[in-house]
This record gives structure tokens, C-alpha cells and sequence, in this order.
């Protein structure tokens, strides 16, 4: 998969116009959320002085897009076996206090009713512990996916560098058992204005799943944009937002203050590693909502409770 990939939709894409008129088009995917564990932190590190405890679920997403038969992930939550992350991050865990599912993500693919090695890609949000980790040897036919400038960002990360809190044996080549894509840069002539979002690209040329640049959490942060049937037959476009935002309040009130993370969390106050960014990519999420109204599911990686989750065909959470 190269930029030139993307060309022909670009085309498309200018040619068919908004988000509204592109709903009606044909292709669909199937989305189901996995539960993953959930992590537990002060409300007031998401939303700035609020006065309870978030325990905030972390969500996977299996996508399957029939016309190709290609099915993929898009997140690969908090690992079953917390051990198994580097002697950094499990330090950040005494802060989320995670609680991991049971299942892994190989058995959450035989639930979906598919083999691991049926997977064709895991695209990451982000780079954070909660969201990817190595790939597991039983998803062999399985290419990640990364945002523009993720790895040079992040790598080469623990172990050479220590103190770092993101994985080498992901973004460190020389430790990295799978194969690993990075999209090309905002620049490159394949991304194109999408609704309100300035860079977007066609992942299967048919305008059922679009990968969205989503700066200010991390470098190359994520979202996707992607078009699903409704249990009475219609179409909706759902948001899966990842760590755009800590939580939906952010979709309805664009302004409301980030929280504060506990002094020697992380490297940046609040959540976001770029606050500014951050700030005008949920601006962009609230106001495609408020064009789109009930057209829009927002979907983000910790959402407590999935929005509108029963209008889906395969909405239902599954829990581990």
C-alpha cells in the first residue's frame, strides 16, 4: 500500500462531494467493539477539576469490509497479560491501575469468526501502551499500520532508550518481528479535505473507511471514519476516535478544560502531547457532529458507554 493507492479516490472523493451526499454510497463495513479492560484514574485528568473517578473501558474494533473479504483491527487494546509490557510502561500502570480482559486479541478474532492469520492489518491510533503493542505470532499474515511520523518519533524506544515508556520491539527495526507501514506525510498530494477534516485517505477506494489525520494527542495520531448499516437498513458514519478526546464530553463541549495529569505521569501536563492540535482536532469532531447530527456516531477509545451502540448491526460490545 502506497500513496499512489490513494490517487484515484482523491479524484473520487472531490467529485462526490459532502459527507452527506457520501453516506448514501453503497459499500459498508461491520465495526464490533471488544472490551478490553478498563482503566481507572481521577475524573480531573480528563476534564479539568471534575469530581469523580473515571473507570474508563479500553476498546478495540474489528473491521470487516465484505466486497474485499479483508478484515483488520483498528486498536489493539490493553494486553491480557500485563507482564508482558516493558519494565517502563508497567511503571505508568501504577497510575491507570489497569484491569485487563480475559481474552486475547487472537481469541477476540475466532469470536468475530475468523482466524488470526485471516487479519491483513492492525492500524494504531497512537503509539501508547493501551492501544498497540508487538504483534502476536498467530496474526503471521498481519501488516501495522502507523500514522506520518510515528516511528522516527518513537523509536527506537525501550530497551535501547531505557526511560522510554513505547515499545522497541514495535518501533525499533532492528527488534521488530512483523511488518510495520507508515503512512505517507500530510503533504503528499494522496490526502485530501474530507467534511471538516483537512487531510483524509480512501483505505479501500470506495469511501467506506477513511483514515484521518488527527493531530495533538501523539505524533501521527489517528482516527477513522467509517460507514455502517443500522439495524432498521440505513446508513450512519461512525467516528472511532482513539485518544482524540478522554471522553464524549469533549464532542458536545469542544472548550471544556483538559484535566491534569498527577506530577510525573508524563512528559506533558494534560493527556495531549500537543494541547493546541488537540484543541482543533476535537473542534473538528464537534463541529462534523454538528453537521452530520444524529448521522454521526463518535466512538472513542475509552468511552465508557458506546453512543448509540443499539442502532448497530454489530454494535453490541462484546465483553471479555
Amino acid at each position: 500500500m502506497v500513496a499512489g493507492d490513494y490517487q484515484f479516490s482523491r479524484q473520487l472523493m472531490t467529485e462526490l462531494g459532502s459527507l452527506k451526499d457520501l453516506l448514501h454510497q453503497n459499500e459498508v463495513v461491520s465495526v464490533t467493539p471488544y472490551e478490553t479492560g478498563v482503566m481507572t484514574t481521577p475524573a480531573s485528568a480528563l476534564v479539568l477539576d471534575a469530581r469523580s473517578t473515571s473507570a474508563g473501558t479500553s476498546w478495540r474494533f474489528f473491521i470487516h469490509h465484505s466486497l474485499t473479504d479483508t478484515k483488520l483491527w483498528f486498536d489493539m487494546g490493553i494486553s491480557s497479560n500485563l507482564s508482558s509490557y516493558p519494565e517502563s510502561v508497567q511503571a505508568v500502570h501504577e497510575h491507570f491501575k489497569p484491569d485487563p480482559a480475559t481474552r486475547s486479541l487472537a481469541q477476540d478474532t475466532e469470536d468475530a469468526g475468523f482466524k488470526p492469520s485471516d487479519v491483513k492489518y492492525v492500524i494504531a491510533s497512537h503509539a501508547h501502551w493501551d492501544h498497540v503493542r508487538p504483534m502476536p505470532i498467530e496474526f503471521n499474515q498481519t501488516t501495522m499500520i502507523c500514522g506520518p511520523g510515528t516511528i522516527e518519533t518513537y523509536g527506537p524506544a525501550y530497551p535501547t532508550e531505557p526511560e522510554s515508556v513505547f515499545d522497541g520491539r514495535i518501533w525499533d527495526s532492528s527488534l521488530r518481528t512483523f511488518p510495520l507501514e507508515e503512512l505517507p506525510p500530510t503533504t503528499n498530494a494522496a490526502w485530501f479535505q474530507l467534511g471538516p477534516f483537512p487531510h483524509a485517505l480512501d483505505f479501500f477506494n470506495d469511501g467506506s473507511v477513511f483514515l484521518i489525520s488527527a493531530p495533538g494527542h501523539l505524533q501521527g495520531n489517528l482516527a477513522l471514519l467509517t460507514r455502517v448499516a443500522t439495524t432498521d437498513g440505513s446508513r450512519k458514519w461512525l467516528f472511532l476516535g482513539g485518544d482524540c478526546a478522554a471522553c464524549n464530553i469533549f464532542t458536545y463541549w469542544p472548550e471544556a478544560p483538559f484535566g491534569l495529569m498527577p506530577a510525573g505521569t508524563m512528559e506533558h501536563a494534560t493527556l495531549h502531547e500537543n494541547e493546541d492540535e488537540a484543541r482543533s482536532t476535537i473542534r473538528l469532531i464537534s463541529q462534523c457532529k454538528k453537521d452530520l447530527g444524529s448521522d454521526l456516531l463518535v466512538w472513542y477509545a475509552h468511552s465508557e458507554m458506546l453512543e448509540g451502540f443499539w442502532e448497530m448491526t454489530n454494535g453490541n460490545a462484546i465483553e471479555n
